[in-house]
């Protein structure tokens, strides 16, 4: 078989479909021949005059989308060869194994490739998309896009609302003419033949589903398959990036928490420490002798304790506020009332002078004056715990009043 053309007697060997089949002597919309793109050579296909499709550069062994040409991935089933001069340029092949090669160019613009017996087709439809198969791009319908293309299978459209069929009784249109028809139709789902002898075109537009019918007598049909728009996948993308940033979110806020949460945890077992180390370090003080007497009688309250017994230092309980600190009323879990008298924070007395602090108080202790009964350290914090004295005397006695 040969391809090409020749300049000197502007003689031109090229493939033409037919309408239909051979049944129907009549050309069709395709036309194969050998061309010059960008200095190399290739095989194109035309549809009416436009390039529909090419084969790629011709590489010394063949072009690389004309895979039906091989036996494998390396070995051809013919011997390939181009020629070019001054004269034109040819390109023609010869089988390896005896048979007879031929090229066939159906009415749809596929090429089928083969020895007389077992054809190889491909580029079946080219939507104008392009892609790596040698279709050519163009100017898609507003409609259409990416990845839709006409299936074939057999059964029938089941129709919905508002659906139409729309036909053309016409002997000179082929399964090509419709399938551009139908790709040109916004609304159109699906196409077939409407002669008997492959002519004509019935193109199924509106919203309808398709039914596969398997028994094999159903009309063979070409089903619309869209691909799945962008934005749907887009908004999936989306929803699941929010539900996973949410997830991790309350994850860490979850760690956090816990953390924080031992932190604490671990804080309030440093501060009991640091309580029980202050008052082992209070008793532990080194006191005179006569000291020691004073003070052996004086108890170290818990801290735990004097927040219960003043209700978390509750403003009712409060008795009254002087230069160091304020005085809470509080009652022992025994019955036992008490006066609590916090000192300041901000008075700067550290351990030593609350130590002699006390000590001068116990010194001084009177039966006509309020008893101090011990003191609490938690921290920062230093109180003294002194007996409760009904009927504002201890408020005279601590205050002045």
């Amino acid at each position: 078989m040969k391809l090409g053309y020749n300049l000197t007697t502007r003689q031109n060997w090229t493939l033409t479909s037919w309408l239909v089949s051979s049944a129907i002597p009549a050309p069709g919309d395709f036309t194969l021949s050998l061309e010059a793109i960008q200095d190399s050579f290739q095989l194109v296909v035309s549809r009416r005059g436009e390039v529909y499709w090419t084969s790629g550069a011709w590489n010394n062994q063949g072009f690389p989308y004309l895979p039906s040409f091989r036996d494998s991935a390396t070995t051809y089933q013919y011997n390939l060869n181009l020629e070019s001069g001054t004269d034109g340029m040819f390109f023609q092949f010869e089988a390896t194994k005896g048979s007879f090669p031929s090229l066939e160019l159906f009415s749809d613009g596929a090429i089928a490739a083969g020895d007389g017996s077992i054809y190889t087709r491909y580029n079946k439809f080219c939507y104008g998309y392009g892609g790596d198969d040698g279709c050519v791009s163009s100017q898609l319908p507003e409609c259409r896009k990416d990845g839709d293309k006409f299936e074939q299978k057999r059964g029938d459209f089941i129709d919905l609302s508002g659906t139409t069929t729309i036909y053309y009784d016409n002997a000179s249109i082929s399964l090509g003419d419709c399938m551009q028809k139908c790709w040109e139709h916004c609304s159109c789902v699906g196409f077939t033949t409407f002669n008997s002898n492959g002519t004509g075109c019935l193109i199924s537009n509106g919203k309808r589903d398709f039914r596969v019918d398997e028994s094999g007598n159903a009309v063979q049909r070409y089903v619309l398959v869209s691909q799945k728009s962008s934005k749907g996948k887009t908004w999936i993308w989306i929803v699941l990036s929010i539900v996973i940033t949410m997830l991790i979110c309350g994850l860490v806020c979850l760690v956090k928490t816990r953390i924080q949460k031992l932190q604490d945890e671990k804080r309030r077992k440093e501060e009991h420490i640091r309580e029980m180390n202050a008052a082992d370090r209070f008793n532990n003080t080194n006191l005179k002798e006569e000291d020691e007497r004073e003070v052996q009688d004086l108890k170290i309250f818990s801290f735990g304790l004097i927040l219960a017994a003043t209700n978390n230092f509750s403003s009712d309980n409060k008795l009254g506020e002087g230069g160091f600190g304020p005085v809470y009323k509080g009652q022992f879990p025994d019955g036992r009332e008490v006066a609590v008298k916090r000192l300041s924070r901000t008075s700067g007395q550290g351990l030593a002078e609350f130590k002699n602090e006390l000590i001068l108080i116990t010194k001084v202790q009177h039966r006509n004056l309020v008893r101090v009964l011990g003191c609490c350290i938690h921290g920062d914090e230093k109180m003294l715990i002194y007996e409760y004295m009904p009927n504002k005397s201890l408020d005279f006695f601590l205050f002045g009043l």
